[in-house]
């Protein structure tokens, strides 16, 4: 069967030459040449770039993110700002791609046919980045440095233009900076972690710290993170994690067995703890175990227990890959393992050959291996196999994992994991996830995957790969959609809590004890976006802002401020932000930060806005009244996704009123709050908060646009916690009311003992 040979790249080879499928020339096997961008989007990129100069923008196919966020007014009125050319050219790549899809084997199965449209998307995918990067243009006076090799670049400006946040999180992973300097001379630079909203942290020569200013700034992509997509999809192992729930055979392990496993485990975890973590040492599938963790519920807790757990139990063929999307969370996952007395010679943080060492946190250092490089200091290199296969952990992120694909291959064996542990799963694309996957072991092997889809999940930059594969739903997503549906079976059953136990026995668990917000806080987002499920666990640090809020007149620790300011976008900026909630937010930090009863440091408080020129207005404005409020981090809603502050202040930005004094109008051409009425980063924004949530902006403008927003608007006048300027009642007219939301081994050798189990997850929650 043609499809069989998907395994083996047969498709890569077959379509780098274009849609006719024809084999006139395959790369040579593990180059990576075939996974280059085929010859005829090329060829289509080159004919519409000389007739416009190489003008082409990639606008007419943006997608989520970032400040170009009125996805219909682009579609309205990009036509005439970039011209028909741009639109004739993603026109073209569309009918290409659907025409090379077409031309495949028509008796593939269903899951080589996902893998074929997978592959086409992240060319379209790579092809929308490219166009984007090529368009920037920078040029700063001073680039400081702020450390060993490190150098801080402003790029406030570029913020401004770009489409997509420019962080080591996000769109940015991996691209190189190359600088050019007054006197001629290049760097080349690499994007570090700690990059943030309008500055990039990178690593670099130090005579860049010598060299003359003005310098030229020009990003390129560089081709690591798709490469190892593209090979993932292409790995024999992964077939199987690829298939829908209807290919999925029966329950993924013995109830008995979950139910025995569960009297081991400590009385200190709660009781879906409990059967997470015994579904994960029951499980004989090798079907992905879906860990489903609402904002507070402990996931990268819970994925630190059990890999300890199951190192501790010991069985002479256990070997665990944790991964992450990102360098901080699989920073935070060895942290977590390490403060379990897991040491370095059973645990290894595997580094992407260009972090910078200075970059790694230094209670996590002993656990990573350097050697020194040719500028006499410390960088980071993959261990020898021989060496790697002999940790019982190791510790990466999603991408750098293929590094020990890379040596597999080389080697011409295969995986040896017995355990593949994902966290942060809903951050991930769906090939991005199987990059780890692709090396859990032939023979036997579980895989977990810990995240939450209901938060923010990756980014995609093009529309049309967005519509080709659903490249920007997760591996959690699908796979808990997918187990959802099929445990409702047709009938009407929404996220109650006997589906959710029901989900179990399909591999989808629920954590629903969440321990991060006060109660009233938590019940906010438990109601509008988790159908009520959340239950509240308290903490002392939650009640710490109950004083300030009852100062101002409060019984709960939240505030929805009211203020009509005035929406201000400049000629040269597609960001917006908004003078009036600038000074609001300023007053609150201020009266936060001179509370004693409190003893709140800057950086307890954080300050989330959706926009870029509005963060760079409230830096501005905060470091301007000295270095006690300079430290309070402000920061956008992809910034603090993972993160949580003692108390959490919201500027909204969008309202019914612009700087012009016109008012702002709805209407089927623009959406008046843009992507301030996604769901996803409004459960981001408010679930950050653990004693206190203080939300400013146009609240009739943000509820009479978003049904999410309207809820939480009627919530807090039920608590009484609505303030400022008084609130016009009035018919609302919010958008469509939203559909019900869907859900989206080694052998055990010795027992762990319960209380040394209970003291590992008394150490790991502790304060």
């Amino acid at each position: 069967m043609p499809g069989l040979m998907l395994g083996n790249n047969a498709y890569a080879g077959r379509a780098s030459n274009g849609a006719s499928g024809t084999k006139s020339h395959e790369p040579k096997q593990g180059s990576g040449l075939q996974y280059l961008i085929p010859a005829s989007y090329r060829e289509l990129l080159d004919r519409v770039g000389s007739r416009q100069g190489n003008g082409v923008t990639a606008t007419a196919d943006s997608a989520r993110a970032g400040e170009t966020d009125d996805s219909e007014k682009l579609d309205t009125h990009s036509r005439e700002a970039e011209g028909t050319e741009t639109f004739s050219f993603w026109a073209a790549v569309r009918k290409l791609a659907r025409r090379r899809l077409e031309s495949k084997e028509p008796d593939i199965e269903p899951w080589e046919h996902r893998v074929s449209r997978f592959h086409e998307s992240l060319w379209i995918e790579e092809l929308r980045v490219e166009l984007e990067m090529a368009k920037w243009r920078l040029t700063v006076d001073w680039i400081p440095m702020v450390g060993d090799d490190l150098y801080k670049l402003d790029i406030s400006e570029l913020s401004d233009d770009a489409s997509a946040p420019l962080d080591e999180k996000g769109f940015l992973r991996g691209v190189h900076v190359n600088i050019k300097c007054s006197g001629g001379s290049v760097y080349r630079a690499m994007i570090q972690p700690g990059s943030a909203a309008g500055s990039l942290l990178l690593s670099s020569s130090p005579s860049l710290a010598r060299a003359q200013g003005p310098f030229q700034i020009r990003f390129h992509p560089h081709r690591f993170q798709e490469l190892a997509m593209h090979r993932a999809l292409d790995a024999p192992r992964n077939g199987s994690f690829l298939r829908a729930a209807h290919d999925e055979a029966a329950p993924l392990s013995r109830p008995d067995a979950v139910d025995e496993a569960a009297d081991t485990l400590p009385a200190s975890l709660n009781d879906d703890q409990r059967r997470a973590v015994a579904a994960v040492l029951a499980t004989t599938s090798d079907r992905p175990l879906v860990v489903w963790g609402p904002p507070g519920t402990g996931k990268s807790t819970l994925a630190a227990f059990v890999i300890w757990h199951l190192v501790q139990q010991g069985p002479s063929n256990l070997n665990i890959l944790a991964a992450a999307p990102s360098n901080t969370g699989a920073d935070v996952l060895c942290r977590k393992l390490g403060k379990l007395g897991l040491d370095p010679a059973r645990v290894l943080r595997l580094n992407a050959v260009g972090r910078s060492v200075a970059t790694v946190p230094e209670d996590i250092r002993q656990f990573c291996f350097t050697t020194i490089g040719e500028n006499g200091r410390p960088t980071f290199r993959v261990p020898p196999l021989s060496k790697l296969r002999t940790f019982k952990v190791i510790v990466t992120t999603c991408v750098a994992s293929v590094h020990l694909a890379n040596a597999l291959r080389v080697e011409g064996s295969t995986g040896w994991f017995s355990h593949v542990i994902v966290d942060e799963a809903g951050e991930a694309t769906e090939p991005e996830t199987l990059v780890p996957l692709s090396l859990l072991r032939r023979d036997a092997g579980t895989c977990v995957l810990f995240g939450d889809h209901f938060q923010l999940g990756p980014l995609v930059m093009s529309r049309l790969a967005s519509q080709l594969a659903s490249l920007e739903i997760s591996m959690i997503e699908r796979l808990a959609n997918e187990r959802f549906t099929s445990v409702r079976d047709g009938e009407d059953r929404g996220l109650s809590r006997d589906t959710l136990l029901t989900c179990e026995d399909n591999g989808l668990h629920f954590l629903t004890e969440s321990y991060r917000s006060h109660s009233a806080i938590t019940a906010l987002y438990s109601q509008i976006f988790y159908a009520g499920q959340l239950e509240h666990r308290e903490r002392s640090q939650q009640l710490l802002a109950l004083p300030f809020f009852a100062d101002l007149g409060f019984t709960a620790p939240v505030i929805l401020h009211n203020v009509i300011g005035q929406e201000r976008r400049d000629s040269d900026s597609p960001s917006v932000c908004n003078d009036d909630e600038v000074k609001l937010v300023t007053e609150y930090v201020v009266q936060l930060l001179a509370d004693d009863r409190m003893g709140l440091r800057a950086s307890d408080i954080g300050v989330i806005t959706p926009y870029t020129k509005q963060l760079q207005v409230l830096q501005t404005k905060l470091g301007s009244l000295g270095p006690t409020l300079a430290g309070v981090e402000c920061g956008t809603v992809e910034w603090f996704q993972g993160q949580e502050r003692t108390v959490v202040i919201m500027s909204t930005v969008r309202c019914s009123r612009l700087a012009d004094g016109s008012v702002v109008k709805g209407g089927a051409d623009r959406r008046p709050i843009g992507f301030v009425a996604d769901p996803k980063r409004l459960n981001v924004a408010i679930s950050r908060a653990v004693a206190g949530l203080i939300i400013v902006g146009d609240l009739r403008m943000l509820a009479s646009n978003s049904s999410h927003w309207r809820q939480l608007l009627d919530m807090a006048k039920d608590l009484g916690c609505v303030t400022g300027e008084p609130l016009v009642e009035g018919p609302w007219q919010p958008e469509s009311p939203p559909k019900a939301a869907a859900l989206g081994l080694a052998t055990v050798r010795t027992a762990v003992p319960v209380a040394q189990a209970s003291a590992a997850w008394d150490a790991l929650t502790s304060s």
